[in-house]
């Protein structure tokens, strides 16, 4: 018995799964529904709040090292490049932004959209089959750097895996775009790493744990000394994406750097 699908019936799914948002300044996005939620397809890129006001760009980590200081929100491409010189930061990357644009009342997110939190991130991961397989079914396919280790005896580094890329489940694309650091600039994250805001802070830290010998694991969480002497428990948990894992990282991180942001729909 062969069923047919009328084209009505088939568009009418489509359009339940996929569908587009527009922002503030016209800009368009994908979106599609996964499980009970409804995903942006792309990292933000937007340079207005949803009243119409200006985000600051800045466009060194001195900048942005004073922005956090003021308590002002701002963006930023990834190493401060301009869209016209490499306008892969914006189109494909979108822009990093601060935990003060973030948070300002004026809302960052298009209008029936939000910053996700943990929780929110977490029904997404459990939805495409757990967080140790979801960096791997949400990585887009290309794009990422080989993940490389450094032979001491041959002083030189090698190659572990070449291919890096997941599957895309449902287009979400997950891109290494990077990350500024208040402290360390951009570390030459971008081809390594995607990072991403959820809106959840972490204030309470384990007692067990020895910040004297680095970065730590606890309960799924990742806890390091640096952050831990930087801004102690004024944290907050971000999504992380590696080129060397199939698992999605949770880091307990300071509120000082920049990441990029995926909208929820409310």
């Amino acid at each position: 018995m062969k069923i047919k699908i009328s084209f009505a019936i088939f568009f009418g799914i489509y359009q339940i799964l996929f569908a587009q948002l527009t922002d503030v300044e016209g800009k368009k996005y994908s979106t599609a529904k996964f499980g009970s939620q409804v995903w942006m397809l792309e990292n933000l890129n937007v340079s207005k709040f949803r009243n119409g006001d200006i985000i600051k760009q800045v466009k060194s980590t001195e900048e942005w090292e004073q922005a956090t200081k003021n308590g002002e929100p701002v963006w930023c491409y990834y190493e401060n490049r301009a869209v016209q010189s490499d306008p892969v930061n914006g189109s494909i990357y979108g822009k990093l932004y601060n935990w003060h644009a973030i948070k300002d009342s004026r809302g960052l997110s298009p209008k029936g959209w939000h910053v996700p939190s943990f929780d929110e991130w977490t029904i997404l991961f459990n939805f495409v089959g757990g967080i140790e397989n979801s960096a791997y079914k949400l990585k887009s396919k290309d794009g990422w750097e080989p993940f490389k280790d450094w032979n001491y005896d041959l002083n030189k580094s090698y190659t572990i895996k070449a291919y890096t890329g997941g599957i895309n489940y449902l287009g979400f694309n997950a891109l290494p775009g990077g990350y500024i650091s208040n402290i360390i600039g951009f570390n030459e994250s971008k081809g390594i790493v995607g990072s991403w805001w959820s809106t959840t802070e972490n204030y309470s830290f384990p007692n067990d744990i020895n910040y004297d010998i680095g970065p730590l694991e606890k309960e799924g969480i990742n806890y390091s000394k640096l952050n831990y002497e930087q801004c102690q428990k004024d944290q907050i948990l971000i999504i992380k994406i590696y080129h060397s894992s199939d698992a999605v990282k949770i880091d307990s991180d300071c509120k000082f750097d920049g990441y990029s942001v995926r909208c929820v729909k409310d």
